[in-house]
């Protein structure tokens, strides 16, 4: 296993400046036509390999992005890829039972296994392959419950080293090339590679282990239990050193890391979210969303702290891992809150919608056919001028010279429901928990909002609604903002419920969405699906 040179500074000595971490998008690889199940870095970082749900395997370049080599060989899922410690060879398992071996100055497949002899039960599910210190030989295990080896280019299928009535889920090979541990339900397992015995094993005795990992120098093992224990044991004994909850309930991790000092862990979940755990103290300090959808696994590479994520949205995304400094994000927001700047004139579609209307008592006279009347005249071409303040942080902002533009005539709405909580179902639709993040504080009721798609536009639809109330309508999202304003008076607090009409060609639906209340500026995401509406709520003071 790589070294991983990875040195995160959470707290300093004291009197110095507390530090934070985030992670910092660095590119974006689109090429899978199905859903990203596993992604591995090459031992020195400069490739990827990644397989989808269907069989196929890219292997991509990490400055460029270009696409060294495709491979759609397996019938199932890639469960599992490995690069070779020489880096020339690429092994991958599959769910279609099968194992191969790519040479990767030929693109051509060099090995292929379809079950190991003496084995009367086909492989099933390979969950795992590794490769030997040498790169000559390949250890691998799956749902046939077999711990197998395979010598690359022999005539044999492959030999059993030990027979174990239990799924096996993961493995990995010790940095030095001498054991072989396994998580095999609820045993941990260790061999001796020089002689294929069962030397060491552990009974959890209460969770299945998921996945588990090396450190660099080999002297911890890391263990994920799937009632989301994080355990740090002893390779030589299996015994626990240390444990902490990484989350609650059934929460699937999909890999996990130490960095190089073993004083950090890094783990990632199908929730789309990675976190960092202080070892010391067994406390959290990073928890952040990828807005990526569902991640079924990630990998890390040494400097510069590169974290590479597969998700089912059919995306690889490449992250940095950055230290922050809290007080001087701190000063930067307020110089930034502090200034005065000039508004620029843009052009952009605006829809103003008030909480409480000026003339109620003419929207409650007119009857629903006068309303549809008033919606069916003619538009009117007439200048507009609008002015609002341009988020200079935000690349998609148009500007344009004035132009004729269309405008409906005003149709006069009911007011605006009060909501004192957010509903179970809005629209047919059920809202999404609040996230923490989502909930934000504003000063003023009058609000503008900017949505745009800031990744890959694909086709997304959505409508927006605050409250009750629709202020954006059945609308195709692109890298162009789209500007709504409203009033909020009357109101204590107001929920804004994003509802998506598709899931545009890389699921789930998503928006990038900027908030202002003409002192602070807000920018969230949100992902919407055709189950459930994700939810903003706002407090005013």
């Amino acid at each position: 296993m790589r070294a991983l040179h990875i040195y995160f500074i959470i707290l300093l000595a004291t009197g110095a400046q507390a530090q934070a971490l985030k992670l910092e998008l660095v590119r974006t690889f689109i090429g899978h036509d199905h859903g990203v199940r596993k992604v591995v870095f090459s031992e020195n970082g400069k490739l990827f390999a990644s397989g989808d749900t269907r069989g196929g395997i890219r292997v991509w370049s990490v400055d460029d992005g270009a696409i060294k080599f495709t491979w759609n060989e397996h019938y199932g899922a890639v469960l599992d890829l490995q690069f070779s410690r020489s880096g020339d060879k690429l092994v991958s398992a599959g769910s279609d039972g099968q194992l191969m071996i790519f040479d990767l100055t030929t693109g051509k497949i060099i090995d292929r296994l379809d079950a190991p002899n003496d084995v009367r039960q086909p492989v099933n599910n390979v969950n795992f392959a590794r490769f030997s210190l040498d790169g000559n030989s390949v250890y691998f295990g799956g749902t046939n419950t077999y711990v197998c080896v395979k010598k690359i280019g022999s005539s044999t299928n492959g030999k059993v080293i030990h027979v174990e009535k239990k799924t096996i889920l993961t493995g990995d090979v010790s940095p030095d090339g001498q054991f072989l541990t396994v998580g095999a339900e609820m045993m941990i397992m260790t061999f001796n590679l020089k002689t294929n015995e069962l030397v060491r094993e552990f009974n959890t005795g209460d969770c299945g282990v998921n996945a588990l990992r090396y450190a660099a120098n080999g002297k911890k093992l890391l263990t994920w239990c799937a009632n989301s224990r994080v355990d740090v044991r002893d390779p030589n004994t299996l015994g626990l050193l240390t444990s902490f909850r990484s989350g609650s309930g059934a929460r699937k991790f999909s890999n996990l890391f130490f960095t190089q000092d073993q004083r950090y862990v890094i783990t990632g979940d199908h929730a789309s979210r990675f976190t960092v755990w202080d070892l010391s103290n067994r406390e959290l300090v990073l928890d952040q969303s990828t807005e990526q959808g569902t991640i079924m696994a990630f990998d890390m590479q040494d400097e510069p702290n590169y974290l590479l994520s597969g998700s089912l949205d059919k995306t690889v995304k490449l992250w940095r891992i950055v230290e922050v400094n809290e007080e001087e994000e701190k000063q930067k927001r307020k110089r930034k809150n502090d200034d005065k700047v000039e508004p620029e004139l843009i052009i952009v579609e605006e829809h103003t919608v008030n909480a409480r209307t000026e003339k109620e008592t003419d929207a409650v006279a007119k009857s629903a056919s006068e309303v549809r009347e008033e919606t069916e005249l003619e538009p009117v071409i007439v200048k507009t001028e609008t002015r609002v303040e341009t988020d200079t942080t935000d690349p998609a902002s148009v500007v344009e010279d004035i132009k004729e533009s269309k405008v409906e005539p005003e149709v006069k709405g009911p007011k605006v429901a009060n909501f004192t909580r957010p509903p179970d179902v809005l629209n047919g639709r059920r809202v999404l928990p609040i996230r923490h993040e989502h909930r934000i504080e504003l000063a003023s009721r009058n609000l503008t909002f900017k949505v745009w798609d800031d990744q890959v536009v694909d086709g997304d639809i959505i409508s927006l609604y605050v409250n009750d109330q629709e202020i954006i309508s059945n609308y195709s999202i692109t890298a162009s903002q789209k500007v709504v304003s409203f009033n909020a008076a009357g109101l204590d607090k107001c929920y804004v419920f994003l509802h998506a009409h598709n899931l545009g060609r890389i699921p789930p639906n998503s928006v990038t969405m900027s908030i202002t209340d003409g002192q602070n500026l807000h920018k969230v995401n949100l992902r919407s699906d055709l189950n459930g509406s994700a939810a903003l709520e706002l407090m005013f003071d």
